[in-house]
């Protein structure tokens, strides 16, 4: 990767009018290469180190490496690998990126599969946040120290409610957060509409926002998440969901529940709560979409 060319990051807001021939533009969602070749162009500063998309969809991040001449790894649900579960760093074999690009599904803005564990499949906005922050978790986790990773997110109107999707992420998401760009989006189906009659007042969504945080610190990552997530009280218990499901994933196969203490036992969530073990029965037996009970007191992720 040439480090000669000027940075496309010159200002907080950034517009790409046309996507360029990166990944498949029939592939609805899939953001311009733009966007992705001005994040590493910024903040891929090792010509040896790798880059990952752990949510590549259409492939441009994969276009875009190949241009650039970076080394790339890509993975999709779609290819059997759910980063909401899998463990990312496993499926590296040890190698930790330094920059990956996360590019989730707004929710339930475009229906991209039927599979249930697609997030745009995410019943309710409290698990689309819940997963959507366990899989930006792997990615930190994943990421060598110095690392940077990269998420976009968009909002969401629907019937009537405005879902602001970035801005909740912002405030649970791991990693010391080093920008904030508003991306103008062009072409959307809202600008598209005509609205009209009684009662319509509101103002078209064309932008997403692109949050880039960086991994500088070697505090376990799931800690400073939950601390984060104490801001959204809505999702509190979804933490506890996170820490049990990464604590199985790790484990790479089924554990008893005096195992899952151990493991447990260090985080702050157990630290600030003085009936943690009973908290963690209860989240295994209460979610067996999540956990399943293979023997007495013995469990394995539900995938």
């Amino acid at each position: 990767m040439t480090t000669t060319q000027p940075s496309m990051l010159t200002s907080s807001v950034i517009s790409f009018p046309e996507r360029g021939p990166d990944g498949r533009s029939n592939y609805r969602g899939n953001t311009s290469g733009k966007v992705v070749e001005a994040f590493l162009r910024m903040f891929h500063r090792d010509p040896q180190g790798l880059f990952v998309d752990p949510c590549e969809g259409g492939g441009t991040s994969r276009d875009v490496a190949a241009r650039l001449g970076i080394r790339y790894t890509g993975f999709d649900l779609n290819q059997g690998f759910d980063l909401t579960v899998h463990d990312l760093a496993q499926a590296l074999n040890g190698e930790r990126p330094l920059t990956a690009f996360v590019h989730l599904p707004y929710w339930h803005m475009v229906i991209y599969s039927q599979n249930p564990r697609d997030l745009c499949n995410a019943p309710t906005l409290e698990a689309f946040l819940e997963r959507g922050q366990a899989a930006a978790i792997n990615v930190y986790d994943a990421l060598r120290p110095g690392g940077f990773y990269a998420f976009l997110m968009g909002n969401l109107r629907r019937k009537g409610e405005y879902y602001p999707l970035a801005a909740l992420f912002e405030l649970i998401l791991p990693g010391k957060l080093r920008e904030e760009i508003v991306k103008v989006q062009h072409n959307t189906w809202s600008g598209r509409q005509q609205y009209s009659g009684a009662g319509v007042s509101f103002v078209p969504i064309e932008h997403e926002k692109l949050l880039i945080y960086e991994k500088a610190a070697a505090k376990f990552m799931l800690d400073v998440a939950i601390e984060k997530s104490l801001l959204l009280v809505a999702i509190k218990d979804g933490t506890w969901r996170n820490l049990i499901r990464r604590t199985l994933g790790r484990a790479g196969n089924p554990l008893t529940l005096q195992q899952i203490y151990e493991r447990v036992e260090g985080s702050e969530r157990a630290k600030t709560n003085p009936h943690w073990r009973e908290k963690v029965r209860q989240v295994v037996r209460e979610h067996p979409g999540e956990f399943k009970c293979l023997d007495r007191g013995m469990y394995a992720l539900a995938v």
